[in-house]
Order: structure tokens, then C-alpha cells, then sequence
């Protein structure tokens, strides 16, 4: 179903099985993203990698496990709320 004016990203960075350099900033350019471009959207993110998803520094809304090739992977997704305006003082 489509719905109107959702926004949805989905990414699968690195999580060190087939690409292993840079991997922590991939991480952080990804949650840079997200916090720059993602306002009011929702992310789904494919990790083999508990320990780089907490570079994100995000709080997941859900999970879902899949398990491909050997490897237990999660599709995690995120809401990223709105910035709220900060009110200017004239």
C-alpha cells in the first residue's frame, strides 16, 4: 500500500563479512544522515553487527530476523521524529 507523503530508507552498509574497511564510518555517516535527511521518516537497516548498530545511537522501533547464507541478519527499523522548530525571539 502506498501511503502518501511516507518516507522510507533502506540501507544495508557494511557489517564486516564481504566489506570490511571503514566500516565504523559508514556507520557515522549513515546516522549523520538520517539525522540530517530523515526528519519524520522511517529507516529499515540490515545488520549482521549488534555491536555497530549502537553507532547509530537510535532506539529501534522493531525487528525482524532473517537468516541467510550462514549468517543471522536483522532488519531493524527506525522512526526518526520530526526536529521541532525552535521558536525565534524577535
Amino acid at each position: 500500500a502506498v501511503i502518501e507523503g511516507r518516507t522510507i530508507f533502506v540501507c544495508n552498509p557494511p557489517w564486516g563479512v564481504r566489506l570490511t574497511e571503514d566500516i565504523d564510518s559508514s556507520w557515522v555517516s549513515l546516522r549523520e544522515f538520517l539525522r540530517r535527511e530523515g526528519n519524520g521518516a522511517e529507516a529499515w537497516v540490515l545488520s549482521g553487527n549488534k555491536d555497530l548498530t549502537k553507532i547509530l545511537r537510535m532506539k529501534k522501533s522493531r525487528t525482524l530476523v532473517v537468516r541467510t547464507a550462514e549468517e543471522d541478519l536483522r532488519w531493524l527499523q527506525y522512526h526518526i521524529f520530526q526536529k521541532s522548530e525552535v521558536p525565534v525571539e524577535k
